[in-house]
């Protein structure tokens, strides 16, 4: 294909592949909770606060992941964030 329809068809490639980019940096910004039971959330979030890892902000109702300083509204998404940071910290299982 030759002249301007073989440029306009490269742009709406470019277009696609630019949307997938954005809908795939979207999926990865979203926390996945799924995986984690609220009773679960429950239990690492009070283990966690045991252990001087977490702060609970009672006004506004918060928690706060000291050694990161975020600080989420849910136990659920906390307990997600936890897993995940603590996996990447030690390169495997969830061990704090």
């Amino acid at each position: 294909m030759t002249g301007p329809d073989r440029l306009e068809d490269m742009s709406t490639d470019a277009d696609r592949f630019e949307r997938e980019q954005l809908a795939r940096d979207r999926d990865a910004d979203r926390a996945e909770t799924a995986d984690v039971t609220a009773a679960f959330a429950r239990e690492l979030v009070d283990d966690l606060i045991d252990a001087d890892i977490v702060t609970a902000c009672p006004d506004p109702q918060v928690f706060v992941h000291d050694p990161t300083g975020v600080a989420f509204r849910s136990r659920r998404q906390l307990a997600a964030f936890h897993r995940g940071w603590a996996t990447a910290r030690t390169g495997g299982g969830v061990d704090e």
